[in-house]
């Protein structure tokens, strides 16, 4: 049904590695853990999926394609041959802010749950996710592979008060919970424009390039836009300031679908690179997310491996000030 579109090459895939591994230098403090395994000589010893982890469907009044049940997009993405995993996360913020109605319902989040694990294969990944709060009350944030909606209890924006967001997805983890969690599209100021060490180890991704939502092209040609919503800074900076804050999180690019497009609308997508031998499956897509191993791309033929001072990706380092970056990429039909 699709083939892998051509080389549409950008400097974000390179850009956004180097900035990936700045993320998680600690410069000056003491290695937490010893190098894992041997140092990665090239691209042969990752393992690298491609996937989207931001899409919308049409069940009990999320904003995407009209009638279309998770099941629908999972299938659909399934078919892309390159895509080895895909997340879909229906708005849930509508019934966040206190005496509004549901957007929709446990009952239908639960239903998701079972269409997930029904698309998946050896070869595919499905998951279901959420889409929390308002671009204006705080910042949309996603939530992976929770047990159950985030409740009404916590309204939109809730960021800074006794009962937030960070606390409630820290909750879900010392629970137990296999959740990771990404911020979505910023803009300046979102999700408190803080810090949190307890909610930290499950915030492993930022998007650093998003939609556009309204896009229905199936052949991959539409761009999305790396500007943050409300002015033209572009989100590459903000992921610098929220990096800044203390956050290690590395970059994710989705297509925020809302039409009947899953995967296929554009050319951007998040990439988990894990070690060679690492088994395709929700428990390892979620660690990669939740650890911070990725890499975002606008071009559905790049393959990047890269180690800082023999160190790889998602591993907090330390140690010399000078830091040597080995770099390893392949794209056949690029023409650099």
């Amino acid at each position: 049904m699709f083939e892998r579109p051509r080389s549409r090459w950008t400097l974000l895939a390179i850009a956004t590695t180097l900035l990936t591994v700045l993320s998680v230098l600690p410069i000056g403090q003491l290695p937490v853990a010893s190098a894992a395994g041997r140092t990665p000589a090239g691209l042969g010893d990752y393992e690298i999926w491609f996937g989207s982890q931001h899409t919308h469907i049409g069940m009990d009044g999320d904003d995407g394609a009209a009638g279309a049940a998770a099941a629908t997009a999972f299938s659909y993405a399934a078919h892309i041959p390159f895509l080895k995993y895909y997340v879909v996360t229906p708005h849930v913020h509508a019934g966040r802010t206190v005496g509004d109605t549901t957007l929709y319902s446990d009952a239908t989040y639960n239903t998701i749950r079972g269409q997930a694990d029904a698309a998946t294969t050896p070869t595919f990944v499905a998951i279901a996710g959420q889409e929390v709060s308002t671009i204006s009350s705080g910042g949309h944030w996603n939530l992976y592979n929770a047990g159950a909606m985030v409740g009404s209890d916590h309204r939109d924006g809730d960021w800074n008060d006794t009962d937030d967001y960070y606390e409630h997805v820290a909750g879900l983890g010392a629970a137990g919970e296999e959740i990771a969690a990404q911020f979505n599209h910023a803009t300046t100021g979102d999700f408190g424009n803080r810090y949190d060490a307890a909610a930290a180890p499950y915030f492993g991704t930022f998007a650093v390039s998003s939609g556009y939502t309204g896009a229905t092209a199936q052949n991959f040609s539409d761009n999305g836009s790396n500007l943050e919503y409300s002015t033209n800074n572009p989100l590459e900076n903000l992921w610098a300031h929220y990096l800044n804050l203390g956050w290690k999180l590395s970059p994710a690019a989705d297509q925020d679908n809302h039409e009947p497009t899953w995967g296929a609308s554009s050319s951007e997508y998040t990439v988990i690179v894990r070690p060679k031998g690492t088994p395709l499956g929700r428990s390892n897509v979620l660690q990669g997310l939740r650890q911070h191993m990725t890499y975002a791309t606008e071009d559905a033929n790049m393959q990047i491996g890269f180690i800082a001072n023999g160190w790889s990706m998602g591993q907090t380092i330390g140690g010399a000030a000078s830091v040597a970056f080995t770099i390893c990429w392949n794209n056949t039909s690029a023409s650099v």
